[in-house]
């Protein structure tokens, strides 16, 4: 019950979500992404930091696996998170681990 790769920013500690892997179950458990952040920026990391509420535990795979990163422009929205920034603090700030606009929604 591990998901992998989740690498701690040195800075500030917080998870980030590139290369990712997780179990299907533990996903649906947290709901998926938090829908409600919208273009880029700060979902990433709320994903990791939910599923480590959850009481899931981390595995690193640095340098056991290959990563492909598919070029895109950068997002518009990359200019100003505040949005996304205060989505995620709120979800720090109350403990969330199910979000409330997630993957349920279509299944």
């Amino acid at each position: 019950m591990a998901y992998a790769s989740i690498f701690f920013y040195k800075q500030n500690q917080k998870e980030r979500g590139c290369n990712i892997s997780f179990w299907k179950q533990d996903l649906l458990n947290v709901n998926g992404y938090d829908e409600r952040f919208l273009g880029y920026g700060y979902e990433d990391i709320d994903l990791p930091a939910r599923l480590r509420r959850l009481g899931i535990k981390k595995r690193f795979i640095k340098f056991k696996a290959i990563e492909y990163h598919i070029h895109h422009k950068a997002a518009s929205t990359k200019k100003d998170m505040s949005a996304n920034e205060k989505i995620f603090e709120e979800n720090n700030r109350n403990g969330v681990i199910k979000c409330p606009e997630g993957i349920d929604q279509y299944l």
